[in-house]
């Protein structure tokens, strides 16, 4: 009888051990990779103002930006 109760708690144990893993393997799984910092954008920008005194923006290749 003791016998058999020690087996129900060691298959219990290795249930919960399981479900843990599981778990925790859901969470990175959902996490996804790690959120990269936000860069500078790269190059010269020059600012005009236009004849209705709107503001454009223009990258180093004098196409418009932002």
């Amino acid at each position: 009888m003791l016998a058999r109760e020690r087996k129900k708690k060691k298959i219990l144990a290795s249930v919960a051990v399981l479900l843990v893993i599981l778990l925790v393997a859901t969470a990175i799984a959902y996490a996804g990779p790690a959120p990269t910092p936000f860069k500078e954008p790269k190059g010269v920008y020059t600012a005009k103002v236009t004849t209705d005194d709107s503001i454009r923006i223009y990258s180093q290749n004098t196409k418009p930006g932002l």
